[in-house]
């Protein structure tokens, strides 16, 4: 049976070409072409500095930390204090544990059904009801899921209140309308925008911030400079300050350097694949409100997500249907009904989160990446119409499904 994967690599002669270069030059640590994807990177996210980092997980908790330790040296929290983190209720468990496993406490705040990403309401919200227990919120994480950035009032609202943000952009790399915050954190895992195997970056506009993020990634060392400056080499072990090992290499740069040059070849193909499969589901959303399509607008898609918005279809049964017709399908990033964060917050979540909860229950996601031919996302398109067509037909005999489908615009 054919099958249509959720995510692929998609390596070519480019990639192929950079990753050698390196190999033949006998040095593959974090070199050239690691500062080469740095500067990429900021540059195209508007932003002055970047720095690799071995994963995006890693990525957030480092700007954690470095934000933390502003906090501390300009008196803001004291030594044992722990600084409290605003995530959203539908994201991947690694924005949550970044934060805790930074000493952070976290709190949650409910999402949009249009794009599953923070509700700028409930964020209001949840920052009113923290100060008024003498709990204010330190720091907002905004996550662009999916590939499509969060409200920019996300970042209104962060201003208003005097709140650093960090956005995790770790599956909407270089997506529209994203780079708004104090610290801008991507990835370049496997099924990612940018797929180098792992991988990502820290960017900021703040030089406080760049520095005590260079220094926790590479062990505190307290000199920043470059192997050719032979002179200091002493200074390369001598450390200031207790750091990670996180560090990225110059192979899998390589891959990205590549990936990052294609990007509107890589993308383009995603969007166009996006756009055949609403060609064949706009009907279910437009005409009879049974689910939630993505906004096509600004939207890079790292994956297809749709929500069941009537109540009465089987979510469970439609992903059963559509894996056993070859189409792999994940449920949409369920956070607040994983053990782990029940676990921390003491309980059942679901009730205080209903957004986050019928995406929980009624969301699932395809993939449209760029192996994906226009005819496998026409076939997706087709099958998904008639999986839907069964649910809805064990609901109601007489159904009648839409039958129109409108060629990619």
């Amino acid at each position: 049976m054919k099958r249509f994967t959720l995510g692929s690599s998609s390596i070519g002669d480019l990639e192929k070409k950079y990753v050698m270069q390196v190999l033949d030059n006998n040095y593959i640590s974090p070199g050239p072409v690691t500062k080469e994807v740095e500067d990429m990177c900021a540059k195209l996210h508007g932003l002055k500095h970047g720095l690799a980092i071995h994963s995006g997980q890693s990525a957030i908790h480092v700007a954690i930390q470095a934000i933390c330790e502003m906090f501390l040296e300009k008196g803001i929290h004291k030594e044992n204090e722990k600084p409290l983190v605003a995530v959203p209720a539908c994201t991947y468990i690694s924005t949550l544990a970044a934060a805790v496993l930074a000493g952070c406490d976290i709190v949650m705040v409910d999402v949009d059904l249009s794009d599953g990403n923070m509700s700028p309401s409930h964020l209001r919200e949840v920052l009113n009801r923290q100060i008024a227990v003498n709990d204010p919120v330190d720091i907002i994480i905004p996550v662009h899921l999916y590939g499509k950035a969060c409200s920019s009032e996300i970042f209104d609202i962060a201003e208003q209140y005097g709140i650093w943000t960090i956005e995790d952009a770790c599956e909407s790399t270089f997506a529209p309308n994203i780079g708004r915050g104090h610290v801008l954190t991507t990835s370049f895992f496997s099924n990612h925008l940018i797929s180098a195997g792992g991988g990502g970056v820290i960017m900021t506009n703040h030089d406080d911030i760049d520095e005590y993020c260079w220094k926790l990634i590479n062990h505190g060392r307290s000199s920043r400079f470059g192997n050719e400056d032979i002179h200091k080499i002493a200074e390369k072990f001598h450390f200031d300050k207790w750091g990670h090992s996180m560090k990225w290499n110059d192979v899998s740069a390589a891959i990205a350097k590549a990936q990052i040059e294609r990007k509107d070849e890589l993308f383009g193909a995603r969007q166009h694949n996006a756009q055949v499969l609403w060609g064949y589901l706009w009907g279910w959303q437009a005409d009879y409100k049974k689910i939630i399509l993505p906004d096509m607008e600004g939207h890079t898609f790292m994956m297809y997500p749709i929500v069941l918005q009537d109540p009465a279809m089987n979510a469970q049964n439609i992903i059963q249907d559509l894996n056993d017709a070859g189409i792999e399908v994940r449920r949409m990033m369920p956070i607040t009904n994983q053990p782990v964060v029940q676990e921390y917050f003491g309980g059942d979540l679901e009730a205080e989160f209903p957004n986050a909860h019928l995406i929980n229950q009624q969301g699932f996601y395809v993939g449209v990446h760029p192996e994906l031919s226009r005819q496998d996302a026409a076939e997706m398109g087709e099958i998904i119409h008639n999986v839907l067509k069964k649910e809805c037909l064990r609901l109601d005999p007489n159904f009648v499904a839409p039958h129109e489908v409108r060629d990619a615009k």
